[in-house]
């Protein structure tokens, strides 16, 4: 007989706050900026009701978490190696004198030349400033063009860098 009442008491409790036995109280079910049925969001279900599944996609759902962050994602491609190019400096000229490149190839200018040699842009776009033998500077071409460029102190070397 003490569980029967018991058990009402809880009931009478239960119902006394607008919950039936298979529901929390709605503080627990709300979302944390607002309470259910509140004045301030008059479109959420009021206390003892629950609310109708939304699909859409973002939308929080009872517990305030973001529906989509449940949905396992494919993982991120893995980023493209980055494309390199190599031009030597051997006996006062560029090797290759010409060459052509994708945008995001990064060239490498390699002295093998006794003097120091530069690369430099006909119109300023890049310098890599004066090295020595066995030294080598690059630059990444990031926008598509041609590049002419030439050896600040040996202004008779030239060379083409034409990037697609």
């Amino acid at each position: 007989m003490k569980q029967i009442l018991a058990f009402l008491v809880l009931s009478l409790f239960l119902l006394g706050f607008g919950c039936t036995a298979s529901q929390a109280p709605a503080s627990q079910t709300a979302s944390p900026s607002t309470g259910a049925g509140s004045p301030a969001n008059p479109s959420s279900p009021a206390a003892g009701q629950q609310a109708p599944a939304s699909p859409s996609a973002g939308v929080g759902n009872q517990t305030g978490q973001n529906s989509s962050a449940q949905t396992p994602s494919a993982p991120a491609a893995p980023s493209a190696p980055a494309k390199a190019a190599t031009i030597e400096i051997s006996s006062f000229s560029f090797q290759p004198s010409s060459i052509t490149v994708d945008a995001g190839t990064v060239v490498t200018w390699v002295n093998k030349d006794a003097v120091p040699h530069s690369a430099t842009s006909d119109t300023g776009a890049f310098d890599t400033g004066t090295f020595q033998n066995g030294d080598s500077r690059n630059y990444t071409f990031a926008a598509a063009g041609t590049y002419a460029y030439h050896c600040a102190i040996h202004t008779s070397m030239k060379g083409t860098v034409i990037v697609r």
